[in-house]
């Protein structure tokens, strides 16, 4: 049986020496300087091997120096980010102190303005009824063409501040209050005209006496008027009369102001959402007219005369002998829409006199 222990290795030139063949000396040679060659060529790249290896550690050591040196910088630059965060954090906070402390300041300037507006509005209303108290003296006595031209000034100052305070009809929008049907620019303005004169009448001229309730004072002092009158002589009436009225004058000129001011509140609170203009500019022109108004008011109660004042309510007939014809709804109307202004009606023997016609704004029945 074959053992390879027993064997013994052969080599090349052995072979050579056994071959059956004979071989030249010149091929043997050149055997040899082929196997040498490859020999030479093996060895070479048996040294490489460790070169080769000792190269890859180091890339890899560089590899791993890289990735240890780029985690580093991550995370130095999410520090860096945090801290930026934190510090927007800190930023936005100390900005949201600073504008709840400006809004602070700001509602409190506004208080303080608000309440200042309020001083000063009353010290108006104060000064301007003691202006009407001077102007309005117990002797001063008013013509009828005087009274005319008065009552349509007031109603044009009235419309200039329609003008000027509701020159977008757009906003105007009566069907809130009184009518579903759409209306035009003339008919919004006719409207916010006609809701402040109705306050004008039934608060300054309608009373007996201006900063005085008709219920129960305007009433009982118009009974005594009236038993005066009967039993008394024209002279004393008149005296009487002139008397009454600066004696209230004097001691209800906390009511009076209370009066404009009460107007002043009910027009803002149906007629301000409508307005294009700033409510402070607003008020004052309306509070200037509605002293004016009083004004009148005052000197008609210490005339001879009793005058007294008419305001149409909606849907009675139009009277030509009364009204005058301000605005209509199309064509020529019967039926009365809107009172614009009050007419003012002297008492002569017991009968009235029309001295200054309504003015209305007629509609179809």
């Amino acid at each position: 049986m074959f053992n390879p222990s027993t064997c013994s290795v052969t080599t090349l030139s052995e072979v050579h020496q056994w071959t059956l063949f004979p071989v030249s000396r010149e091929e043997e040679e050149t055997k040899r300087q082929v196997i040498a060659k490859q020999e030479a060529e093996i060895i070479p790249e048996k040294r490489k091997v460790p070169q080769l290896r000792a190269t890859q550690e180091a890339q890899l050591a560089k590899q791993e120096a890289a990735a240890r040196k780029e985690e580093a910088e991550k995370e130095r630059m999410e520090q860096v980010w945090q801290e930026r965060h934190q510090a927007l954090v800190r930023q936005r906070l100390a900005d949201r102190e600073i504008i709840q402390q400006q809004e602070r300041l700001l509602r409190q300037a506004r208080e303080e303005a608000t309440e200042r507006d309020r001083r000063h509005r009353e010290e108006l209303d104060r000064l301007y009824s003691k202006l009407n108290a001077l102007q309005v003296g117990p002797s001063k006595l008013v013509g009828d063409d005087l009274i005319v031209n008065q009552m349509r000034r007031l109603n044009q100052l009235l419309d200039n501040w329609v003008n000027v305070n509701f020159k977008d009809a757009t906003k105007i929008t009566p069907e809130l209050h009184e009518t579903d049907r759409p209306l035009n620019a003339p008919q919004r303005r006719a409207w916010v005209h006609a809701t402040v004169a109705n306050l004008i009448h039934a608060e300054i001229f309608k009373p007996y006496h201006f900063g005085l309730p008709d219920d129960p004072l305007g009433d009982f002092l118009s009974k005594i008027e009236r038993n005066v009158r009967g039993n008394c002589s024209e002279n004393e009436l008149d005296v009487w009369r002139v008397a009454t009225s600066v004696a209230i004058q004097a001691s209800s000129n906390r009511q009076s102001d209370l009066v404009i001011r009460s107007i002043v509140h009910g027009a803002e609170r149906i007629l301000r959402d409508f307005s294009s203009t700033q409510e402070v500019s607003r008020q004052g022109q309306l509070r200037g007219l509605l002293w004016k108004c009083a004004t009148l008011k005052l000197a008609l109660s210490r005339q001879k005369q009793r005058f007294f004042f008419c305001c149409s309510p909606l849907g009675v007939m139009f009277d030509p002998q009364s009204m005058i014809l301000g605005g209509g709804d199309g064509k020529p109307a019967s039926i009365v829409r809107w009172s614009l202004w009050p007419a003012i009606v002297k008492t002569v023997d017991q009968r009235g006199c029309v001295l200054e016609p309504e003015l209305v704004w007629t509609m179809e029945s």
